[in-house]
């Protein structure tokens, strides 16, 4: 089975994501603001950025 190595990509996040001290809700919120970026999966949170991976689509859809 062969293995595909997908590029990461590094999505600057918002000051107001961090403004609450609860993780969870960072995270939330996060979550919420990276609904504009429908074409990525987050993979995680590190220093401000959403570290991601761009979604393979099918030619021919939207």
């Amino acid at each position: 089975m062969r293995e595909t190595i997908q590029e990461q990509y590094n999505v600057l996040l918002p000051k107001w994501v961090f403004k609450p001290e609860n993780e969870k809700e960072q995270t939330s919120l996060a979550m919420y603001y990276m609904q504009s970026y429908p074409h990525y999966d987050v993979l995680f949170i590190k220093n401000g950025f959403a570290m991601c991976v761009r979604r393979q689509t099918e030619v021919g859809t939207k």
